[in-house]
């Protein structure tokens, strides 16, 4: 079934409204017609099974079938800071840590970043942030997803680590707080930090238990409600970044034995913190209606 995102005003209780490039694709890419059903779902969470009722390149009309379960969401916070990277390395990563779970995004200009957006005209940094926005719309739609996540403004040099220290006082208290830092490649990885009462793995049976102090990662009264991670530039970090985020209660963790690039570092730690608060509530692998996966 074909997955569209609505905003949350275009789901009435008796018509939905779909316009733009989704109609378009609705009508010309996919071809579907009246009678024909969609899921649509409005980024906080509703999920909606609709019947289509009027299709055309404009503007597609359909009906309320039955309201879905939330599906496809991590269940605790999972948020990625992420230094401004060139090309089009931001863009990947938005899309495959959208695909991966993570809730909210903060992009920030570090010292080292080759990317300055305060050299840049405004309408470019909006551009790109709107840019990045499509992107993630487009890949909670691939990847089963209930819910957007937060894509918030671009941190400039001289405030981001006093934004990131209001937040983390703030909607985001509470968080465990890690920054990947290439310093610490061979050191005690993020796996071992989370996971210190780990068994020497199995390499035959990789998947066969959880350590019994997964199951506390997200646990009620453990005060540990999601985790947050910090990816530097290109060039890495200046000893004055890494003492301000260790003032923030950031750890620094190492991501392996081998030094990653910017973009693989990013993916690979949300990929690990994802599954490790899928292993602790028990979600396990499965697809948007329940099945699992292939």
């Amino acid at each position: 079934m074909q997955r569209y995102y609505v905003p949350p005003e275009a789901i009435g209780p008796a018509r939905i409204v779909i316009s733009g490039d989704d109609a378009r694709h609705i009508a010309r890419v996919m071809r579907l017609g009246p009678g024909e059903t969609i899921e649509v779902f409005d980024g906080t969470g509703r999920r909606v099974r609709a019947r289509l009722e009027r299709v055309t390149p404009e503007a597609v009309w359909a009906t309320p079938v039955e309201t879905l379960p939330e599906a496809g969401e991590p269940p605790a916070l999972l948020v990625l800071v992420q230094a401004l990277l060139k090309g089009d390395k931001m863009d990947w990563i938005v899309a495959k840590a959208t695909e991966l779970g993570i809730t909210a995004f903060y992009p920030f200009v570090a010292a080292r970043s080759v990317v300055r957006p305060a050299e840049e005209r405004q309408e470019a940094v909006r551009r790109r942030e709107a840019r990045w926005r499509k992107i993630a719309k487009e890949a909670a739609e691939q990847s089963g997803r209930s819910r957007l996540p937060a894509l918030h403004p671009i941190l400039p040099a001289d405030g981001w680590v006093e934004a990131l220290k209001a937040e983390l006082s703030g909607r985001l208290a509470g968080v465990r707080a890690y920054f990947a830092d290439e310093a610490l490649t061979g050191a005690p990885n993020l796996l071992a930090r989370l996971l210190p009462n780990r068994p020497e793995p199995d390499l035959r049976r990789p998947f066969e238990a959880v350590p019994s102090d997964v199951a506390n990662l997200n646990a009620p009264g453990s005060g540990a409600p999601g985790f947050l991670v910090v990816v530097g530039p290109e060039g890495g970090w200046t000893d004055a970044e890494r003492a301000a985020l260790r003032a923030l209660g950031a750890e620094p963790i190492g991501l392996g034995r081998r030094i990653l690039r910017a973009e693989t570092a990013a993916i690979a730690a949300v990929t690990l913190l994802c599954l490790l608060q899928e292993a602790a509530s028990g979600a396990g692998a499965a697809t948007s209606d329940g099945a699992p996966a292939g």
